[in-house]
């Protein structure tokens, strides 16, 4: 019983071996996307600063040496907290499962099934029974259990190449979940160095009322004393409140960035963040590398050449669905009228089908589907291409802004130091009463101009810093991030378009 039970499922059994093995073969090799881009052979600027620089050892934590320790914890709160982050993980997530989705149509799909019918059946017209009797009835009751599996050979690896296009899908959002991880650092570290000019303005905003409440009281004690007019003193008081109405510009400024940070910590917005009132040294620039590094160094351009993948693929997907497609089935069970007899070798069944299929006419839907994945292929490429040189324009430009605000901070810096000095001795002068008011009121005015920005232009030049971070793609290969480039090598970029595959007139 056990040999004949082998015998009659062993075509089966050959057929699904022979299909297993043609799972397994190994898709054509990849080819790079061919589109010309310029790309110069080093930067433009700080060439004697970033020659030879090796851009591997940017430091993946940039943050640190902007902010110290105390950024480095608000950076890391929010690449565990913040909730667009959340979501772009479970867009991976999502990704994921459709890479596996797409994967599961090259293999056989197996389903057991089980089922039973009693039934009831009327034999009328059949000569049984006398003339007049009453109908003939019969009751059979039948039991069956089966598994079936059907399977279409990718011999055009037309499922093969919607796989690889559904793997590039999901290693795109890998990409896109280290760009936000970049994005999100980027965007603290901002807001960090925003909040901190925000205290320091609003310090010198306080420092102001302090100088000009002290100049009102002279003024005042100098009008009293019959040594001033009454002109200086509401010119006092008019310089006095105002300062006071700048400083609670300032105070709710602050509170303002204190929220928006807190946000994108993942925090409630209550404005309780201790932060330091002074920016910090713009630290030394980083290794910029080659301009070519940077293909491989973004996250949005990895994204945008894993989308192109997935690009060509599909449109290498769409061109296969044109040619014959190739099933078998095969199905093997017992059936019997009684269950105790449902696994007994003599009632075992089994079947065995194959079929081809070739389109002819779908009205030119397949040639359509074809014409549309070349134009979003195209679309995807020129997009990537768009893409490198915007992201190597944002290095040049961050490049060379830095000489023109270092300049300008140094500027400034000297600008603020001579106006401090000159408020300081035209206060003296009309303590002494040897100077004017004017002269108090001009000197207090471009001081604190002054101070207020080289303040701004500090900042300025260290969010610079920060957008050469990331222009540069420094940061996204974190710990909690895994490296998107370890994965290319693995796919690779598919080929844009397959000749031999490509018939001339389609359905």
């Amino acid at each position: 019983m056990m040999i004949r039970r082998w015998r009659w499922s062993q075509p089966l059994l050959w057929s699904l071996a022979l299909l297993l093995m043609a799972s397994c073969a190994t898709p054509p090799p990849p080819a790079p996307p061919n589109n010309e881009i310029p790309v110069a052979s080093a930067w433009t600027t700080h060439d004697s600063l970033l020659a030879g620089a090796d851009a591997a050892k940017l430091q993946q934590d940039w943050w640190t040496q902007i902010g110290g320790a105390g950024l480095d914890s608000l950076v890391r709160e929010a690449l565990d907290a913040n909730y667009s982050l959340a979501i772009a993980a479970a867009n991976v997530e999502a990704a994921r499962a459709g890479a596996d989705i797409a994967g599961a149509g090259r293999w056989p799909q197996i389903n057991a099934g089980y089922g039973g019918r009693r039934q009831e059946q009327a034999l009328i017209g059949l000569p049984l029974g006398p003339p007049g009797s009453d109908v003939i009835k019969t009751l059979s009751t039948s039991h069956g259990a089966e598994l079936r599996a059907t399977w279409e050979i990718d011999l055009w690896n037309r499922l093969g190449q919607a796989e690889r296009a559904a793997i590039a899908d999901f290693q795109a959002s890998e990409a896109d979940l280290a760009g936000a991880r970049l994005s999100l650092a980027g965007a603290v570290t901002r807001n960090w160095l925003q909040l901190v000019e925000l205290r320091a303005q609003a310090d010198l905003a306080r420092r102001a009322h302090v100088a000009f409440s002290e100049t009102a009281e002279i003024s005042w004690d100098r009008y009293q004393r019959g040594l001033s007019p009454a002109v200086d003193v509401h010119l006092t008081r008019t310089s006095r409140f105002s300062a006071a109405a700048l400083l609670a510009l300032r105070q709710n400024q602050v509170q303002g960035a204190e929220r928006q940070l807190e946000i994108l910590l993942g925090r409630f917005p209550g404005a309780s963040l201790a932060t330091p009132k002074v920016l910090p040294e713009a630290p030394t620039l980083p290794p910029a590398g080659l301009p070519a590094e940077l293909l491989l160094r973004r996250p949005d351009l990895l994204a945008a050449e894993r989308r192109v993948v997935a690009g060509q693929s599909r449109t290498s997907s769409s061109r296969r669905a044109m040619l014959p497609s190739i099933s078998l089935t095969g199905a093997a069970g017992f059936t019997s009228s009684a269950v105790k007899d449902i696994l007994q070798g003599d009632f075992s069944v089994w079947s065995l089908g194959g079929s081809i299929l070739q389109p002819i006419f779908q009205g030119g839907r397949l040639r359509a589907q074809v014409q549309q994945n070349a134009a979003f292929e195209s679309a995807l490429l020129n997009s990537w291409a768009n893409q490198v040189l915007v992201a190597l324009g944002e290095v040049e430009i961050t490049l060379a802004s830095e000489d023109w605000l270092r300049e300008r901070e140094e500027n400034l810096r000297i600008a603020s130091d001579s106006a401090a000095s000159a408020y300081r001795l035209a206060q003296t002068r009309y303590r002494g009463g040897l100077g004017s008011l004017a002269d108090v009121l001009e000197s207090q005015r471009r001081a604190l101009d002054a101070e207020g920005q080289w303040i701004q232009v500090r900042n300025a030049r260290l969010t610079a810093r920060v957008d050469l971070y990331l222009a540069l793609g420094g940061g996204f290969q974190t710990d909690a991030a895994e490296p998107v480039a370890d994965f290319l090598a693995a796919t690779g970029p598919m080929p844009a378009a397959d000749p031999a595959n490509n018939p001339g007139e389609t359905p």
